[in-house]
Formats: C-alpha cells, structure tokens, sequence
C-alpha cells in the first residue's frame, strides 16, 4: 500500500508521521469535471484505511498533476524522479497550495538524496511562506537524516512556530524557578504600595514637625522607618531575583550551545541536545592522558553504567595532541606505522590522544560518544573552566542529567563509584519522577 504525502488541495496540521498526513482522492472524468478535492482527518483515520494519491490516466500536464507524479515516484523509492517532477512543477506557475505540497514534499526528496542544504531551503519556504507547521516537520520520520545534522539546528532559528534558543533558554530558566515571576510581581507590589505610604508620611512628618505635636511626630516617625524598611527589603528581593534569573538565564544559554556541539553516533553526526531524555552525558576534559585514563576507568564499570545510560564524551583539551593521534591511527588501519612501541605491543592509539590497547578501544566504544569538531568543543570547555573560576587547562568533568542540566561537576576524573550510588537506572521510578 502507498503511503500518504502532503497534496495540493490539502491543509496541513500536526502529524506525528508521513502515514497521518491529509491526502488527495481524485476521481476526475469528462462528466465530472475538474479534479475534486477531499480531506480526511489523518487522527481518526486508521493506517489501513487512508486514502492514496490516484493518477488519471491522460490527465492534462499541469502543475498539480506533475506534483501528484512526483508524489508516486516518491512512494515508490524513486527520489530523484520525484525531484525532477518537483521542479518541473514549480516552472509550472503552481498555486499557493500547490506550492505548499511542492516544496514540503521536495524538501522529503532531498533530505533522501542527502541533499540537505536545498531540503533546509524548501523548508523555510514551506513553512515560513506556505504555512506548514513545524511541528509536522518535527515529526515526519522522512526527515530524520535532516533532523540528525548539524543543518537543522542552524534552521530550526529561522522557522515559524519554532522556538528559538534564546526562547528555550528562557523556558528552562522559568522551569528551574516556577514561582520567580510571582515572587517579583508580589515584591513589587508592596514596594508600590510602602512607597506610596513613604510619599504621603513625609509631609505628614514635616507638618507634626512644624506642629510640635510629638505624637504625631512619633507616629509618622514609626509609621516612616516601617515604610522604608519594607521598601528596601523589597528592592533587596527584587535585585536577588533578577540577579539569579539572569544568572540562571546565561547558565541555560550555555547549556544550549553545548546542545548544538556534534557527537559521533552509529556512523552519524548527532546534536548532543538529541540525547536529552535517552542520555546521562559526562564529558571529561584535559590532557589525554587524563581523558585515556578516566575512559579506562569507566570501562570497569561498563555493566553499571550501561543501565544508568551514562556515555563518556572525551575531550582533549590540547587540540594538536588529539589530531596527531587521530592520524597516528588511521595510519595504523592503512597498514603503516609498525614500527615503534605500540606496534611492538600489539597496541593501537586511542582517538582521544595518546596511546591504548587496541581491545579497550573497542570496549570504549561502547561507554563513549566522539566528539565533531574538537575545537568547538575545546572552547566550550575553556569558557566553562573560565566562568567557574577554574585554572585555564585543568583536568574538569561534567554530568549532565538526562535533561540536559548539569548535574554535578568538578575538578579532575569522575567518581564512577559514586556516581553508581547517585544515579539510579534509567527505568527506575525515581529517574521518571526527577528526569536527571
């Protein structure tokens, strides 16, 4: 059975897959005139039943047909086919719907080509100029190779309906401190109203002065400092709050761009934010001896820390150590390299720096993720290490919960051991309740 794609004729709304779309039902014929359009909710729609894109045989080359066209050559794994009928259809002076369906639809042919940067362009038209929404885009598995490249994050800024992440710095910080806004809206009203009872005491005061009527006196006098008092406590409240919410602010800023920093995953390149929820990361910055050692430590506990879901992200802190023993190893795979030490002892350099047996390479794999971009992820640590006051080059670790918050951190090798008591398994209740 063919699956369903987004037509010409049809409005979009959230879908959780390609199989759930709306899709278009022609039945056209000289008696009947033009082709007739019908939308069928996708949410109550069983798989089985939805409805397919039929071609007329004979039916005039217009850009609807062509689209339609490009729609079966897509079900039927011929992408390219679908590209060219895609773009034929566009010279076509396609309507405004139809040029909702064409662009979505060949952004999902080129995200299939692997062509991401012309699916990245036909996705901001779609839906920035065509209406479709980005939550569709979220959920259409045709673009999950797009979705895992460095590209859709770069995109992600510039789509209707997507949050930003300075927006999704600022729904993390709220998260973190639910009641910060109602604490600042509460200060501030009684620093309005202490304020107003300051402004009307003073000329009391003055008057009781003026007066010599020491009751009065005494009374403005109490009711002044209360007044004050209450004011300056406020003002003290309001500046720990904005104080700590833009510090928090910067914090989660941060933990954004960390998100954004690529990682090797079965072959792919992956955003470390697509961990979130899957992942306990724990990045280990520094030397590479440092970084060998406490991936060799992990090692030990690998049938513990696998169910706890936490992986190893090594960083050499000194970038040209790491890219000589990245080049020490590929020519070890080509055959080179024999003589020396290592080649004496059957041992082959780890791709973090320095040298490891060539069997705990392997058994790392599987604890550890390689970071992209080696660089990127140096002064992302540098920043860290500056912010927290610690030496520039210091040996650090970082955990991060599986929300992507930073759940402990410190100078030196993790504590695996600790970390096992800490953390619970991933499908533990108290790991659903917390998220960290």
């Amino acid at each position: 059975m063919q699956r369903d794609r987004l037509t010409p004729g049809t409005t979009l709304c959230s879908r959780c897959s390609r199989g759930a779309r709306s899709s278009l039902e022609s039945t056209q014929s000289a008696a009947r005139g033009p082709l007739q359009l019908a939308r069928q909710e996708p949410e109550r729609a069983p798989r089985a039943l939805q409805r397919r894109v039929v071609m007329m045989a004979g039916a005039e080359k217009t850009a609807e047909a062509t689209i339609n066209k490009g729609l079966e050559l897509f079900d039927a794994q011929n992408f390219k086919g679908a590209l060219e009928a895609f773009n034929a259809a566009e010279a076509m002076k396609p309507s405004q719907m139809e040029m909702q369906a064409l662009t979505y639809n060949r952004a999902c042919a080129n995200t299939k080509l692997g062509n991401f940067a012309a699916a990245c362009d036909d996705l901001k038209r779609a839906v920035n100029d065509y209406g479709v929404k980005y939550s569709t885009v979220v959920k259409d598995n045709d673009f999950q190779a797009l979705r895992d490249s460095p590209l859709f994050d770069d995109i992600s800024n510039e789509l209707k309906g997507a949050s930003t992440e300075s927006q999704l710095a600022k729904f993390r910080t709220e998260a973190k401190a639910p009641f910060r806004t109602f604490r600042l809206l509460l200060a501030g009203g009684f620093s309005i109203a202490s304020g107003l009872a300051l402004f009307t005491t003073l000329p009391a005061l003055l008057r009781a002065v003026a007066d010599q009527n020491q009751e009065s006196i005494n009374t403005n006098v109490t009711n002044l400092v209360v007044n004050a008092g209450v004011l300056a406590l406020c003002a003290l409240l309001i500046n720990r709050d904005l104080s700590s919410g833009k510090k928090d602010l910067a914090t989660q800023e941060r933990l954004e761009a960390l998100g954004k920093l690529q990682v090797q995953r079965d072959g792919k390149q992956v955003a470390l934010s697509r961990l979130r929820g899957t992942k306990r990361v724990v990045i280990v910055a520094g030397s590479g001896s440092h970084v060998r050692s406490a991936v060799r430590e992990a090692q030990s506990y690998k049938n513990e820390l696998g169910p706890r879901a936490v992986t190893v992200v090594p960083v050499v802190l000194d970038v040209g150590e790491l890219m000589a023993s990245k080049a020490k190893l590929e020519a070890l795979k080509k055959g080179f390299g024999n003589g020396g030490d290592s080649a004496a002892d059957g041992a082959a350099p780890d791709v973090v720096g320095g040298a490891a047996p060539a069997a705990e390479v392997r058994l790392a794999k599987e604890l550890r993720l390689d970071p992209v971009d080696p660089e990127s992820w140096q002064k992302w640590v540098d920043e860290q290490m500056a912010l927290a006051d610690v030496k520039p080059g210091s040996n650090v670790h970082i955990t991060l919960g599986l929300d992507g918050s930073v759940y402990s951190s410190g100078v030196g090798a993790p504590k695996w051991s600790k970390m096992l008591l800490d953390l619970e398994p991933l499908d533990s209740t108290k790991t659903k309740l917390t998220n960290v």
